[in-house]
């Protein structure tokens, strides 16, 4: 079980509660990777306890960068087209971004960047190869490629585990270590046993859940006679995103989750807390030159629901009802 801060639990759970929302597919794969990445490691001989919660905290946050991946490419439904691909490689460098942003440690942060790199030097982003790759990386490679080729994806159905292994061994020397391969292969039977039931158990370690808010973002309307000057929705939510995160704190984590909406995370603040963030940020943005306007609207967890996806429900209510919400006119 994992040993953190009350901040650093607040900063995983809120991470992965919103990665969760988002990408449909794959909820639950981070959890199983993390029981099975700790248990290899430990097979492995990995006996530094700092890095062995590294590998723990970067399994349960490996794709978390895939929050600025369009949801249309993550829930697709069949193969990914070439340039689909590519945005999907840059999860790894923007996870890791979103993680050093938030101020997690490096070998996390290592870990997180280059858990796509393979042996032969030909994975990304930074064409590492053999051991200049990260060990907590490597480790992490074969586990999450072990419970993704273990479960269901919409475009192929799941193989066995003797399946699984011998695809892991045909990959070995190209795509992963060979000795973590063997290891893995030869006390498999020793990692995986039990690990549904340890899937059913809290992994952070806190005195008491601790509250996360959200602050709900929407870009509504622009000056009438600035809308031929002004940039597309897109290039308007990237202004907004990039002056709200010089104005929020380090542990919160801000990103666009549609063209017109942004949302922010702010972990440990209620939402008192929250609605004080969000007229700070937005009243100094406000003598920003910004030719929008801009609604906000905030949700607390647990009381308004446990989910990325309820908060943001009831953010919406919040800001449909004009409950909690308010307007602000950048000027131009």
């Amino acid at each position: 079980m994992l040993m953190y801060s009350r901040e650093g639990i607040s900063r995983i759970e809120t991470l992965a509660m919103a990665f969760n929302a988002r990408d449909q597919v794959t909820r639950g794969h981070t959890r199983r990777v993390q029981v099975v990445a700790a248990r290899l490691a430990t097979a492995l001989g990995v006996r530094d306890k700092h890095l062995l919660q590294a590998i723990e905290t970067a399994a349960v946050l490996h794709d978390v960068g895939k929050l600025a991946v369009p949801e249309c490419i993550l829930n697709k439904p069949g193969a990914l087209s070439p340039a689909e691909f590519e945005a999907i490689k840059l999860h790894a460098s923007i996870g890791a971004e979103i993680l050093s942003a938030t101020q997690f440690p490096d070998p996390v942060v290592s870990i997180v960047r280059h858990h796509h790199e393979n042996w032969d030097g030909t994975g990304y982003p930074a064409g590492l190869a053999g051991t200049d790759i990260p060990v907590g990386a490597r480790i992490l490679a074969v586990a999450d490629c072990f419970d993704a080729l273990t479960s269901d994806r919409p475009y192929r159905p799941r193989l066995r585990s003797a399946e699984a292994l011998e695809e892991l061994q045909a990959r070995c020397g190209a795509k992963y270590d060979p000795s973590i391969v063997d290891v893995f292969v030869n006390r498999c039977g020793e990692i995986m046993p039990g690990a549904d039931r340890l899937l059913q158990q809290r992994v952070f370690s806190a005195p008491a859940r601790l509250t996360t808010s959200i602050l709900l973002v929407r870009i509504d309307s622009a000056r009438h006679d600035q809308v031929r000057r002004l940039p597309s929705l897109e290039g308007i939510a990237s202004q907004v995103l990039t002056a709200m995160r010089l104005r929020l704190r380090a542990s919160d984590l801000a990103f666009a989750w549609s063209p017109c909406e942004l949302v922010v995370l702010l972990p440990g603040a209620d939402l008192r807390t929250a609605s004080e963030i969000a007229d700070r940020v937005l009243a100094d943005m406000n003598a920003a030159e910004f030719a929008y306007r801009v609604r906000y609207s905030t949700a607390s967890a647990p009381s308004d629901g446990e989910s990325l996806h309820a908060l943001l429900d009831m953010a919406r209510q919040r800001l449909s009802g004009h409950r909690q919400a308010e307007s602000v006119a950048f000027a131009s």
